[in-house]
């Protein structure tokens, strides 16, 4: 009888919490595209070679993004410096921001004062480290493989 007693006891206090609801998931940015792009340029002596050409990714973070820091490509030890936009259009279902503006781009293009990243002069593919952190410290990361365009 008293094994019983107890064990009602025990249930019952494992049982408090029973019916509270889970709390809501952290919100954390989330990475919708990316695209790392080689292009053929004609260096001197009219041979071809590839170059890093343009880095592109769409990111998402539901509070909103103005939390999001700027974004980090890495290659190697090479940082290229991206910008931040915000995308205009259809509205993001679960979009928390009083703006709507949930979804922005980060964008890194080759002009001569920027990084000189060769693909190689057969284009060869390698892959770019994207980072991306908002200020509550949750984070986004992808690896970008390269791709070459005409």
């Amino acid at each position: 009888m008293s094994i019983r007693i107890i064990f009602i006891a025990m249930l019952s206090t494992l049982c408090i919490a029973c019916g509270d609801d889970d709390p809501a998931p952290a919100n954390q940015p989330e990475i919708l595209t990316a695209r790392a792009e080689c292009r053929l340029i004609s260096v001197s002596g009219g041979s071809m070679v590839s170059y890093l050409d343009r880095v592109s990714i769409r990111a998402q973070d539901l509070d909103g993004i103005d939390d999001l820091g700027a974004g980090l490509a890495v290659y190697g030890t090479t940082v290229l410096p991206l910008s931040k936009e915000a995308v205009e259009g259809d509205p993001v279902s679960g979009c928390d921001d009083d703006d709507g503006q949930c979804v922005a781009d980060y964008v890194w293009e080759r002009n001569r004062d920027a990084a000189q990243v060769v693909c190689g002069e057969e284009g060869n593919a390698f892959d770019l480290e994207f980072t991306i952190t908002d200020e509550a410290g949750f984070r986004a990361e992808a690896i970008i493989r390269t791709t070459v365009v005409e």
